[in-house]
């Protein structure tokens, strides 16, 4: 390996102020041509025709939600591959919300390794909270990784990497690479260089973490994928068949879906570098100097040409800061293989566990092998280490606060803002930009939490919207002798992560009594202003306790032990916008506020008051969803089939009709006890608001109906006279009824 220069003033660093462009690359940059580098999310360029054709139709798949009849779990922790891999295009990297926590039984000191994929997911469709049989004993933790260039890897030979293997130090420079192996094949995926085939990457991450089954390849469709030339073979697999025990046949998902979401992979763009600027140039030579090329190497040569992947691909020691108990592969629990840094900066957070929130602290995080060069870092000038984080940048993206690009438009339809002054618009675009931000751990995320941010939860198909399968809350709660559920005192949240200080990587335990455990659903915020509007006494007039009426329908409002009325969450237990904020902030983000405390290093409050007022602004202030054209004769069964007894349109005091179709009332749906919530027992639940019920799936307080039509059948208690009339409908009447409730 290449010897360090002695001298960093060799390298001109008194330009590392100037941002002119450079116009030469320099003779270690002879990158690729444009065929192996894009836009992020891009395919390579050049492709055929029929190449295109499947990419296109793998990330279709790649955005689609899948659901329990699609195959989705019966365990799961995500419903659509992007879940994942989203940051900032579909086929990028995550936020720690979706961070995984890989569980592993240990016995006589050795771990048991799956075939299968070791994610400690968090749901289970039979059960609420997927429990293991077995406590594990070794944890890690993994930040989805881009997958931006990955198939280009496949383009490199064998010795390409191989030749870089010192496992001895024979050149005594303290690193001492190996390679990982599965199945006595060279393996070059995963964060232990634990797989050696995209096939079996893509099978194992649907099967793991959505739960789809599938069957590998044929050898027709292996020989039909992206070729790479001579290099085709290092993209198929070799597992077996992936089965499970849901009521849906296997494989879930088919050869040809398969066929096409491997090819997204494969056909994926490496990241496009930025032009450099005398700055990074700079940086790149400080880069070179302190020795961080040895391991991220900036080109290796496959069979189309140099792969700017900016690693050697080879498993290093990174000493015990960084080392967990979980293994895999061949890699000790302290060995990572060498992450490519092509796009790094728009891939936060850093690391394999994400735990670095910049660069720079990614960087002071490296030891083992890697430590005599994150000291030379960290004896770099303030200017030259700034220049070395340029360069890292100018490798192509930049990182951002949250999911919006800088000056993103507001949405003129879902999404939009009820008319609003001009700084009343400001004040919207900065509770918006709140909304959509990553919190870290550093600025008070956790120590326990569910989301990172407001718009984790609240982002389909728009922000302010409602929340895929694989972003529910889970509810836990302690059953009674009298049938009925209580919650634990210390609350019903069962929180998905929890930060690793003081206690590791496990995931947050249930209480130990529970044995209900219920997923929570996140509802669209859509017209939530126009809801906290509604008059109390209009509210009030529609209770029917005793069923006076007679048409089984009690509806109760809830009346909280402040006396005033619920209005929003599931059970109707927060009566105000701002109640369900700080509920959100608090309960799924671990953020404290006003007086309030916890136990992580961050100073309380962790959110000031005029946060969490920009925040109330931009929820008050979304719009109700547009109104389209209803269908007559579903509207007319609407009503005949009982209905619009329990799903009604408001008017505030000045007369504007509010069409949420809710009477925000309690009412008893049947189905299991769930947790209960204020004072709303386990059988009682908010009606429902309808308006933009076409966007808002999946539905049900546990989105467990997958579509409208499932949701209309699963009513039952006060509901189930009008479930049982929609079934006996003719089939004319329940489309016309169906497509009703669409337009709302």
């Amino acid at each position: 390996m290449k010897p360090y220069p002695s001298l960093l003033l060799a390298l001109g660093l008194a330009a590392c102020g100037s941002e002119a462009v450079s116009t030469d690359a320099g003779p270690d940059d002879a990158g690729p041509g444009p065929v192996l580098t894009g836009p992020f999310g891009e395919p390579l360029a050049g492709i055929t025709e029929e190449e295109r054709a499947a990419f296109e139709r793998g990330r279709a798949l790649a955005t689609r939600s899948w659901s329990p009849e699609d195959g989705l779990g019966p365990s799961f922790d995500a419903s659509r591959c992007m879940d994942c891999h989203a940051r900032p295009t579909v086929g990028g990297s995550a936020a720690r919300y979706r961070d995984v926590v890989l569980a592993q039984i240990v016995r006589d000191g050795e771990p048991l390794f799956s075939s299968f994929g070791d994610a400690a997911v968090a749901f289970d469709l039979r059960h609420g909270l997927s429990r293991r049989r077995a406590t594990p004993a070794a944890f890690g933790r993994r930040n989805p990784s881009p997958l931006y260039g990955v198939g280009l890897l496949a383009t490199l030979p064998d010795e390409v990497i191989l030749e870089r293997v010192d496992p001895g130090d024979e050149d005594g420079d303290g690193i001492s690479g190996r390679a990982g192996f599965e199945h006595g094949r060279l393996a070059r995926y995963g964060r232990k260089a634990q797989v050696g085939a995209l096939e079996d990457f893509v099978r194992v991450s649907a099967f793991s973490l959505l739960g789809l089954t599938s069957q590998p390849l044929s050898t027709p469709q292996r020989t039909a994928l992206p070729s790479f030339e001579e290099s085709a073979f290092v993209g198929w697999g070799s597992g077996g068949s992936l089965g499970d025990v849901d009521a849906v046949p296997d494989p879930e998902l088919g050869a040809e879906a398969l066929f096409d979401l491997v090819s997204f992979v494969m056909l994926l763009a490496a990241p496009e570098p930025e032009p450099r600027s005398t700055r990074a140039d700079t940086g790149a030579q400080v880069f070179e100097a302190i020795g961080c090329a040895s391991c991220h190497v900036p080109a290796l040569t496959g069979r189309l040409g140099p792969v700017p992947l900016y690693s050697d691909l080879l498993l290093h020691d990174m000493g015990p800061g960084l080392a967990e108990d979980y293994r895999t592969g061949v890699a000790s629990g302290a060995e990572f293989r060498t992450q490519p840094l092509w796009g790094v900066a728009a891939a936060g957070p850093h690391l394999h566990d994400g735990r670095a929130d910049t660069l720079d602290e990614a960087i002071r995080w490296h030891g083992g092998e890697a430590r005599a060069a994150k000291e030379r870092y960290e004896a770099l000038a303030d200017g030259e280490r700034g220049a070395l984080i340029a360069f890292l940048e100018s490798l192509g993206g930049r990182a951002r606060p949250g999911s919006l690009p800088e000056g993103a438009p507001i949405p003129s339809g879902l999404g939009a803002p009820v008319p609003l002054s001009a700084p009343d618009l400001e004040r919207f675009v900065a509770g918006r930009a709140l909304f959509d931000r990553d919190l870290s751990p550093r600025e008070g995320l956790g120590p326990l939490f569910n989301a990172d941010s407001c718009r984790a939860c609240h982002a389909s198909p728009v922000l302010g919207g409602a929340g895929s399968l694989g972003v529910s809350a889970l509810r836990q709660g302690i059953r009674q002798g009298d049938g009925s559920v209580r919650a634990p005192r210390a609350g019903p949240r069962l929180h998905r992560h929890r930060n690793p200080e003081p206690v590791g990587w496990q995931l947050p335990e249930p209480h130990p009594d529970a044995d209900v455990f219920e997923l929570r659903s996140a509802p669209p915020l859509f017209g939530a202003g126009l809801i906290e509007r509604v008059p109390e006494a209009a509210i009030a007039a529609r209770e029917d306790p005793d069923d006076l009426d007679g048409d089984g329908v009690r509806g109760v409002a809830h009346r909280l032990d402040d006396g005033r009325l619920g209005r929003f969450g599931h059970r109707a237990h927060l009566a105000s916008i701002e109640d369900a904020v700080v509920d959100a902030l608090t309960g799924d983000l671990g953020v404290t506020l006003g007086l309030e405390s916890d136990a992580d290093e961050v100073s309380d409050p962790e959110m000031s008051d005029v946060e969490v007022a920009s925040l109330v602004f931009f929820v008050r202030s979304l719009a109700s969803p547009p109104s389209r054209s209803v269908d007559a004769e579903g509207e007319r069964v609407f009503g005949e089939i009982g209905c619009a007894s329990c799903h009604v349109i408001f008017a505030l005091e000045d007369g504007t009709p509010v069409p949420l179709y809710s009477d925000l009332l309690l009412h008893d749906v049947g189905g299991d006890v769930g947790v209960p919530a204020g004072n709303a027992s386990g059988r009682q639940l908010r009606t429902a608001p309808l308006w933009g019920l076409a966007s808002s799936a999946p539905y049900m307080h546990d989105g467990r109906a997958s579509t409208v039509e499932a949701a209309v059948r699963r009513h039952a208690g006060e509901a189930a006279r009008s479930a049982e009339t929609f079934a006996a409908l003719p089939v004319a009447e329940r489309e016309a009824l169906l497509r009703f409730l669409d337009a709302l």
